[in-house]
């Protein structure tokens, strides 16, 4: 037995070191969250940045960066929801304050929350349903790119993307009402074909847009649609 003690304080000396280090992390993440709450807008800025870059190990963040996604400024509005977006479904607490979010006036802060749904997951379905049903096309093309992102979890919102696949969305003033609806039509069926099998009911929907000339015109759109019909149906045989 004491031939193996040398072997073992070692390990019990690893432990000793690792544990406070450890702890001294979550303190040191919590003390820059807090700073999210500064006065000054460039330490939020910094705080946000530096959370953002951080990945998984901002996880103590998390209360912290929910509460920021109502800051005054969009900067530190969209790298809070990029910290979320990189911790994954260990932000799903974040869910409620995100949802809120996505309807923020700012383009890039919603991309960024779309983004983080689509990466937390599966928690983040429901929210995304109720964005596909918006009347806000940027909301419903935020919305049905992080449904890419969840795949076959995302199954519930089967006939939510159907119906956003098949409507006919207006655009923002000084874009192109094609480009904008074609943009949610292929994120759609990018969706729907990641869901697989559990997407079958929108098959019809999908073969009939693949013989539509018009939205043939459009080389990606077509790609999309002809590689969801593929993965589904493959899916099924």
């Amino acid at each position: 037995m004491r031939k193996h003690w040398p072997a073992i304080l070692g390990v019990l000396a690893v432990i000793w070191f690792v544990l406070p280090a450890s702890a001294a992390d979550s303190e040191d993440i919590l003390k820059l969250a807090s700073k999210l709450k500064d006065k000054d807008i460039a330490t939020r800025r910094s705080a946000a940045t530096d959370l953002a870059g951080m990945g998984k190990e901002a996880r103590p963040a998390v209360a912290a960066l929910s509460e920021a996604l109502a800051d005054k400024d969009l900067f530190v509005r969209r790298f809070s929801a990029k910290a979320l977006g990189n911790l994954g479904a260990d932000a799903k607490s974040a869910v409620p304050a995100l949802a809120k979010a996505m309807k923020d006036e700012d383009k890039e802060v919603v991309e960024a929350v779309g983004v983080a749904l689509g990466r937390i997951g599966k928690a983040a379905v429901p929210t995304l349903i109720e964005n596909l049903k918006a009347s806000d096309p940027l909301l419903k093309l935020a919305a049905a790119k992080a449904l890419v992102e969840i795949g076959p979890d995302g199954k519930e919102a089967v006939p939510a993307l159907v119906d956003a696949f098949k409507s006919r969305s207006s655009a923002s003033p000084g874009n192109n009402p094609r480009t904008r609806n074609n943009s949610l039509k292929k994120a759609a069926a990018e969706a729907l074909g990641n869901i697989g099998p559990d997407a079958s009911s929108a098959l019809p929907a999908l073969k009939e847009a693949s013989e539509d000339r018009q939205l043939g015109r459009d080389r990606e759109l077509r790609q999309a649609i002809q590689t969801a019909m593929r993965k589904i149906e493959k899916s099924k045989s």
